[in-house]
């Protein structure tokens, strides 16, 4: 039977961020969020650290700093509770470090270089690590470089599964590139950008469950009920369900498209003549009906719509891949963080200074 699809909302409750203070509550850009019962784990983009705040959204301690040291960080690129244990992953350092949770170091261990087997002639040279399974190995993606895809040699990315012991990567499936990279080229050389108008899968990785989800939100070819299709691949590169989600196809603001060639134009004319701008630029007659996903922490999918109001809507998605939620919030929220009852997500102040902040979600 499916699930009765239930209508919530996104109600502040706490939130953390102000440039007066300290350095400690002053963000750029949030790049992930994971909560405890008890506190929240944040890692900010500007520096390679994490931040815990308590309860009350008081700063507790900050755990890593910048070095190559035991327990310091070049660039972290994703984070995770398991119970007591916090993982973190820095993809410049090429290693793995845990944590407890009171910030004490456990062990940092390297990174395997992959191995090329991977894919075909040897063109994917980087494991990326995306999240670490409760059994240890890693999950994420090979990475390729920009003159292959640009080449179109490769034209998919592999889903890994790593283990942490000696062992060959497990291919779980392959995601295709799509309209992911403008590429630019000229005499002086060849530049990757991302698209703006991207319409690329995108992935999330739900360590909790053990599962994969590739959202297929390519933008529709006509007018009226389009859809996307949503996969959760198990470590095995089985299917463990798939869906189809409907939506309303909406065109593509032509004023929008406009602004942006001309932005393009103006910061690269230097190097790259319009026609070459023009021919690198993805535009689709309607808009990519999805901005982002996030992977809940009990292995739940959270969707976001592009949406024409002044409004964020979500759906909710059970780890079984049934819809169970639809949900309402500030337009200008970017979730990060989901759980039972309550979710973290960044904002902008009244001063356009990101903050994050927590919500009940509430019956709407």
């Amino acid at each position: 039977m499916p699930t009765r699809v239930e209508q919530r909302r996104l109600v502040p409750t706490l939130r953390i961020g102000s440039e007066t203070a300290g350095a400690a509550y002053m963000f750029t850009t949030i790049r992930q969020v994971v909560a405890s019962d008890s506190e929240v784990f944040v890692l900010p983009a500007e520096t390679p650290e994490i931040r815990v705040f308590g309860a009350d959204g008081r700063h507790r301690r900050t755990i890593g700093r910048r070095g190559a040291g035991p327990g310091e960080f070049d660039a972290v690129t994703a984070i995770g509770l398991v119970g007591d244990t916090l993982w973190t992953l820095d993809s410049n350092l090429r290693r793995v470090t845990l944590f407890r949770a009171n910030g004490e170091l456990l062990t940092t261990a390297r990174l395997e270089t992959m191995s090329p087997e991977v894919g075909s002639h040897g063109r994917f040279y980087f494991f990326y690590p995306m999240a670490m399974l409760r059994d240890g190995a890693l999950v994420g993606f090979g990475g390729t470089t920009g003159r292959a895809i640009a080449a179109g040699e490769v034209t998919a990315l592999p889903l890994l599964r790593v283990p942490t012991s000696a062992g060959a990567a497990d291919t779980i499936g392959w995601v295709p590139i799509g309209h992911e990279h403008l590429i630019l080229r000229s005499t002086r050389g060849t530049m990757y950008r991302a698209q703006p108008f991207a319409d690329a899968p995108l992935t999330a990785y739900a360590p909790s469950t053990g599962q994969v989800f590739v959202v297929e939100r390519y933008a529709a070819r006509e007018e009226g009920r389009a859809s996307v299709r949503v996969t959760a691949l198990g470590m095995k590169g089985d299917t463990v369900w798939s869906r189809t989600l409907p939506y309303r196809a909406r065109r593509l603001d032509t004023g929008v498209v406009d602004s942006v060639r001309a932005h393009l134009t103006r910061v690269l004319a230097s190097r790259y003549p319009a026609d070459e701008i023009e021919r690198s630029l993805f535009v689709p007659t309607f808009r990519p009906p999805i901005t982002d996903v996030l992977a809940g922490a009990d292995g739940s999918l959270w969707i976001g719509w592009d949406s024409p109001e002044r409004i964020r809507r979500l759906t909710m998605l059970t780890a079984g891949g049934h819809a169970a939620l639809e949900i309402e919030g500030p337009a200008d929220i970017l979730l990060l963080w989901a759980g039972d009852g309550v979710a973290w997500g960044q904002m902008l102040d009244e001063d356009d200074v990101p903050t994050l902040v927590r919500f009940r979600i509430v019956p709407s």
